[in-house]
């Protein structure tokens, strides 16, 4: 076993020893730090994941982006390619064990302000480790060959996830800041 599949089983161990209530509460603190951003608290489209198992939950965010007319984005995954479209009903179930919207338009690359993304681990200097797919580095490589505008990365998650250091490869893509029950880091 490579030392990133280690610490994605080990990180994945850590994050669910959470009690419900706590990651509730630790939930509800990471999102109150991340929503008093500058780049989040205006930010008219707003990628934000579907969260699955114990990530921390992104629903009262989405709810408070809809509340104040924030065009709400999630990720949709098909034939290996992540593409952005506008959150509606009904949500399927994905072979992947997260949720995505059926039938909704499609957002294109650069029309993103925030994209607040999923993550395993973090460090210091920003690197993420996430689920192991390469989705959000291959959509952020992709934007960038376009040259189209990159949106603020800003991850969610908790505290018990951050690392001394994240194994980083060549074409991971780093977030500028991430949110957690403790406040919030910023990496620029």
């Amino acid at each position: 076993m490579d030392q990133r599949t280690a610490l994605r089983r080990q990180l994945r161990e850590q994050r669910q020893e959470l009690a419900p209530g706590q990651r509730h509460t630790h939930s509800l603190a990471a999102l109150h730090a991340l929503t008093r951003l500058r780049p989040v608290a205006t930010a008219t489209c707003l990628g934000v994941y579907l969260p699955m198992a114990s990530e921390v939950d992104t629903w009262p965010l989405i709810d408070w982006a809809l509340m104040r007319g924030v065009q709400v984005v999630v990720p949709v995954v098909r034939r290996r390619q992540m593409h952005f479209h506008h959150l509606g009903d009904p949500l399927v179930r994905t072979p992947l064990g997260t949720h995505q919207p059926a039938t909704t338009p499609r957002v294109f690359r650069g029309q993103i302000d925030v994209l607040v993304m999923p993550l395993l681990g973090f460090d210091n200097a920003g690197n993420r480790l996430g689920m192991g797919g390469g989705f959000y580095d291959r959509y952020l490589a992709a934007a960038s060959r376009r040259r189209l505008p990159r949106p603020r990365r800003i991850g969610l998650a908790f505290e018990c996830q951050h690392l001394d250091a994240v194994p980083a490869e060549p074409w991971d893509v780093r977030l500028h800041a991430v949110a957690t029950e403790q406040g919030v880091r910023h990496f620029e």
